[in-house]
């Protein structure tokens, strides 16, 4: 039985321990968490003796093979360095780092331990295998362009509480670019099987609208819209666009184009839909419905969790390893360059770490 430990018991941590403690080959043996009062509920309610607000006494626990780290962004890096130079296995929350450079510290303290990271969380969606297929049969010829676009408008009405990091660059490393585009940037490369080879990026990103200002929390200073093209090995481009605070209405879907066809995913607010658009040798377009399904945001949450078990357990690299994460970073790291710069394409740095 693997044993399990958690630092962070918030929002998204109490989502971790609802899959984890209901895992058939893992345990939950401790959780942390700077609130004492948070700790204390969470402990009572799933029933884990150990509850410490001391990151490092849960840590250097005997009894923990590894950490799920749900905190904040701006702190985790430091924290994850820990528990990997403490032999254990590390499951952090997206966005892996502050950075491409934080990555890569982690790479180098993993010595063969597990270590992912859940931006991978759009993947675990049932149709990921059937899009996976048809990209790799072939069906829709050469890839050409592979889009996102992702636009999300206000909530209906003013938050009373927004969360002072979520739009804070130095807290979180930026805005909606790495709060969601990382779940975009998991998904597409990762059901191309992480092929396309990312070398540079123009890109422009732009704050909440005026009307929308006092809408988010005071003293943020990222992004709400970002705007990318990413020009990859092969003439590949990734068209990127992600906005939430978008004056119109909502659209959320990935494509894939080809030379030969179109394969679209359709995200709605309760279900997705993956069609397919593909040219026959008379030149006749042939539409077709490749998958259907509701959209289970439960199932999302659940899947990095059960993954990181299952891999610590048969010794399977994650679905979203270290060194993939870095790319997702990497784009991330060169799409704001771009930004800063007024949108001059910037390079992405590519290695061959594996």
């Amino acid at each position: 039985m693997i044993r399990l430990g958690q630092i962070g018991c918030g929002v998204i941590g109490r989502k971790h321990l609802e899959t984890a403690t209901r895992l058939p080959n893992a345990t939950v043996t401790a959780i942390a968490d700077l609130d004492a009062e948070l700790l204390a509920r969470t402990s009572a309610e799933f029933g884990i003796e150990k509850a410490t607000t001391d990151a490092g006494n849960l840590i250097s626990d005997s009894d923990i093979d590894g950490i799920i780290l749900a905190v904040p962004t701006g702190v985790r890096t430091p924290i994850a360095l820990e528990v990997l130079r403490h032999d254990k296995h590390l499951l952090v929350e997206k966005p892996v780092a502050m950075n491409a450079a934080e990555v890569l510290t982690l790479i180098d303290e993993q010595k063969g331990k597990v270590a992912g990271c859940c931006s991978c969380r759009y993947r675990f969606l049932s149709n990921t295998a059937a899009v996976q297929s048809a990209l790799a049969s072939g069906r829709i010829g050469r890839l050409r362009t592979v889009r996102v676009r992702a636009l999300a408008p206000p909530p209906p009405s003013r938050p009373e509480n927004p969360p002072h990091w979520r739009l804070n660059r130095q807290l979180n490393g930026g805005g909606i670019l790495v709060n969601w585009g990382c779940y975009d940037l998991d998904y597409v490369l990762g059901v191309l099987g992480w092929a396309v080879r990312p070398l540079a990026v123009a890109a422009r990103t732009f704050q909440v609208p005026e009307p929308y200002a006092d809408w988010i929390a005071p003293g943020s200073d990222a992004e709400t819209h970002v705007i990318a093209q990413v020009r990859c090995e092969d003439d590949i481009v990734l068209d990127y666009e992600r906005a939430e605070f978008h004056p119109g209405k909502p659209e959320f879907s990935w494509s894939f184009s080809g030379d030969h066809g179109t394969l679209s995913i359709l995200v709605g607010n309760d279900e997705v839909r993956a069609t397919i658009v593909t040219v026959d040798k008379n030149g006749t377009l042939n539409d077709s419905l490749l998958v259907e399904e509701p959209l289970v945001y439960a199932n999302l949450h659940a899947g990095p969790v059960t993954d990181f078990a299952h891999a610590i357990d048969s010794g399977n690299s994650p679905m979203t390893p270290l060194t993939q994460a870095l790319t997702i970073a990497r784009i991330t790291d060169a799409i704001y360059a771009s930004a800063e710069r007024g949108g001059r394409e910037i390079s992405i740095e590519n290695d061959t770490r594996k």
